[in-house]
């Protein structure tokens, strides 16, 4: 299950918004299932149409880019919501100007993205008329790899991924030595590896841009693509997989309810279930769901809950 809250600018309210007279909370089962609640509060001016400020609570950042879709897409709301996935809903919304922030916040065992701050843009490919983050193009050749070929049996498969996952990992101990030094010696040396000689082009692009890159960021999308990976191989290597105790769900509520009475009001609040995708236990969502609104009732007071999924989603 995960969460997310709206919220327009700082506090006080921008000139010309309106007001909620109770809190709106959008319980809906997918990620994406929830951006048409966004919208709709931006089409009714309750949220300004661009700066708005949106804290994200997840297991997962969801902060991958729709590949094909043509980034024109975001300015026909029906056509945006059904190219839309679990993992690909938010980057759009900041594509279209309404979402300037981010805040991921995480529970201890999600580790995708290195704590801090990170700054990447958002744009059109006009090669492509695609969506696409800062150094997609250069990053895209660094991720590819030789695809088997169709008839290739259970052990070239295996070979496969395994020879991926391996490139993927020098990738990340790359971005994680630039880290700590980005000098030429070291640029040098990483380029040597096979096929990393693109390394050297795009952390020269990264430096006549910006005097500190963020390699943090530019090499999140290499922990996506091992997760990605691993999924390949599901039969043989179990995805990392989190069911938490009752102990540890209390104890994340409290850490939520410490931070709803440290930051502003929000302006809506949307709730994913994630339940038919496994990502929360079907036997645990409504409990946490109940919880969840107690808390948020307890902490905001009148609530207006919209439950905008099927009674038997959780089955």
């Amino acid at each position: 299950m995960s969460g997310a809250a709206a919220a327009g600018g700082p506090r006080p309210r921008a000139a010309g918004l309106r007001a909620y007279p109770a809190l709106p909370v959008w319980v809906a089962e997918d990620h994406q299932d929830v951006l048409p609640f966004i919208y709709r509060a931006i089409g009714s001016k309750h949220l300004p149409a661009s700066n708005i400020s949106f804290v994200h609570l997840d297991s997962h950042p969801d902060l991958l880019i729709p590949v094909n879709m043509p980034a024109d897409t975001v300015f026909d709301k029906e056509a945006l919501f059904s190219e839309l996935s679990i993992e690909n809903w938010i980057m759009p919304a900041v594509y279209a100007g309404h979402i300037s922030q981010v805040v991921w916040l995480h529970p201890p065992w999600a580790q995708q993205i290195s704590e801090g701050k990170h700054n990447f843009l958002v744009g059109k490919d006009t090669s492509t008329t695609t969506i696409r983050v800062t150094e997609y193009e250069l990053l895209q050749e660094l991720y590819s790899f030789k695809k088997p070929h169709g008839n290739a049996t259970e052990e070239d498969l295996l070979d496969c991924v395994e020879n991926r996952v391996h490139q993927l990992e020098d990738l990340e101990a790359a971005f994680a030595d630039f880290c700590d030094n980005d000098d030429e010696e070291t640029l040098q040396k990483w380029a040597s590896y096979p096929g990393l000689k693109p390394l050297v082009q795009l952390v020269h692009s990264l430096k006549s841009r910006m005097e500190s890159p963020d390699y943090e960021m530019v090499g999140h999308c290499v922990k996506e693509e091992k997760v990605h990976q691993a999924g390949l191989t599901c039969d043989y290597v179990e995805l990392p997989h989190h069911v938490s105790t009752k102990e540890e769900i209390e104890g994340l509520l409290q850490s939520v309810k410490v931070l709803l009475n440290n930051m502003p009001k929000p302006t809506l609040v949307t709730i994913a279930r994630s339940s038919l995708d496994d990502y929360c236990p079907s036997e645990q969502v409504d409990i946490i769901q109940e919880k969840v609104l107690s808390l948020l009732g307890l902490v905001y007071g009148a609530l207006d809950v919209h439950l905008d999924y099927s009674d038997n989603s959780s089955f």
